[in-house]
């Protein structure tokens, strides 16, 4: 019979308790739930299939009031647009942990620091193989030196300079392609409505970008009769009220919403009527001020969603 003290059991709960404490502090630091969906963003018909399965990634991440959007396939990766000047960290420590090293196609939307601000860094520190912009003509072209610098840097790294037309495609592989749909007009030095406009899709699922796009574009391609329907929308100019006109929110008819903007911005992004716009048709909306950077995932009929808080 053996003479040995017995553990306490009340000390041995608590051991046990900080075993699984620790463990559950390792797994969430490495990411392993970083791929579940969050109750909090569970919302219409969104799937909880497991990121595993699906081969499309589409991050809407949080720049505070700027924009910047990675799409991701088992083969190519494309960066829309590239936060503010001061969003460079940001963006870097993202690509990082998404493992992203090379950008095959940079769309820069507009020239407007909001969106192009960390161009110029992405394309130094990255290997970029070509960069979309709108044809905007020489009387109109913009002489700030955020854009100038975006130019410069592609030209001295080699990066192909392209300019958005119309019903060009970009094959991203797994069936995934991404279509210009504008701008289709001049703007003059209007450079939001000369956002280019692209429509990502993946079997039954499309995604809509819109850059900074306004309401005078907004009519302009529904006159040019381009196919704005989708299932996600990035919603235009940040939920600006000047962006989501009715007519065109008819003709995308989105699912779910996404709005790029930042807590407590001067603007008032996004503006209420934007928001019983999208509400009132039954279109869930997420935003990047209340849920951080937001992960949509896809396979073609399934979609996931992720959120960081």
């Amino acid at each position: 019979m053996s003479t040995g003290k017995k553990f306490p059991a009340k000390r041995l709960a608590v051991l046990l308790l900080l075993l699984a404490g620790f463990l559950l502090g390792f797994l969430l630091e490495n990411g392993y739930f970083d791929r579940r969906l969050p109750k909090e963003a569970q919302s219409g018909d969104v799937s909880e299939s497991p990121a595993g399965d699906l081969s499309t990634r589409v991050h809407f991440i949080d720049t505070w009031q700027s924009d910047c959007v990675l799409i991701e396939t088992k083969e190519k990766t494309v960066l829309i647009d590239a936060g503010d000047l001061n969003s460079s960290d940001e963006i870097g420590e993202y690509l990082k942990k998404a493992g992203v090293s090379k950008i095959d196609l940079f769309v820069a939307t507009h020239p407007h620091s909001d969106h192009i601000g960390s161009g110029k860094y992405v394309i130094e520190n990255y290997e970029v193989a070509a960069l979309l912009v709108p044809d905007i003509p020489e009387e109109s072209f913009p002489t700030a030196a955020t854009y100038e610098n975006l130019l410069l840097a592609a030209e001295k790294r080699g990066t192909k300079l392209l300019f958005a037309s119309p019903g060009e495609e970009f094959s991203l592989g797994d069936g995934a392609v991404l279509k210009v749909l504008g701008p289709v007009s001049d703007y003059g030095t209007d450079y939001n409505n000369w956002s280019v406009v692209t429509k990502l899709t993946v079997g039954e699922i499309s995604f809509l970008f819109t850059g900074d796009m306004e309401a005078e574009a907004e009519t302009d391609l529904l006159s040019a009769g381009a196919d704005l329907s989708c299932t996600v929308l990035k919603v235009g100019h940040h939920g600006s009220s000047g962006s989501s006109t009715k007519a065109f929110l008819d003709g995308a008819s989105p699912r779910y919403a996404v709005i790029l903007c930042g807590q407590g911005n001067d603007y008032g992004h996004p503006h209420r009527e934007v928001l019983d716009a999208l509400e009132n048709r039954g279109c869930s909306v997420f935003r990047t001020d209340q849920k951080g950077s937001i992960v949509f995932e896809t396979d073609g009929e399934s979609l996931a969603v992720q959120t960081e808080r």
